[in-house]
This record gives structure tokens, sequence and C-alpha cells, in this order.
């Protein structure tokens, strides 16, 4: 588990055949490296919910660390 500082999360929604939709990035203040992904998952899924991509696409997540699994 890293050292907890500022912190910021980030993330890319893409389609089906890969092109970008969306590119999100915000501070999260302090924070360790397992919060902000944690923090960057659930904003992913809140931004493909508010943009109503839930009733045509699924969302996939990748690049998820191996100690969140």
């Amino acid at each position: 588990m890293g050292q907890p500082g500022e912190a910021g999360i980030r993330g890319i929604l893409r389609d089906d055949s890969g092109c970008t939709r969306l590119i999100f990035s915000k501070p999260i203040g302090i924070a360790n490296s397992n919060m902000a992904e944690i923090l960057a998952i659930k904003e992913a899924f809140l931004v493909f919910v508010a943009v109503d991509w839930v009733k045509e696409e699924e969302l996939i997540i990748e690049r998820v660390s191996l100690k969140m699994l």
C-alpha cells in the first residue's frame, strides 16, 4: 500500500472499437494509491451511468492493480 499524499484520478472511457469517448481527471486530496484506484473506478462508473451509456454499452474496467483483486 502506497504512502498517503496529494493524489488525483484519471481515466479514459472508450467504445467497443477502442475509440475514446470521454477522458476525465481530477484531484482527490490526500490518498494512497489503492484509494486513488478505487476512486477512479467509482468515477468511471458514475460518468458511465450519468451519460446514459449504461443502456447501450457495457462497462469493462481495465488496468486494475493486482492489490485490488
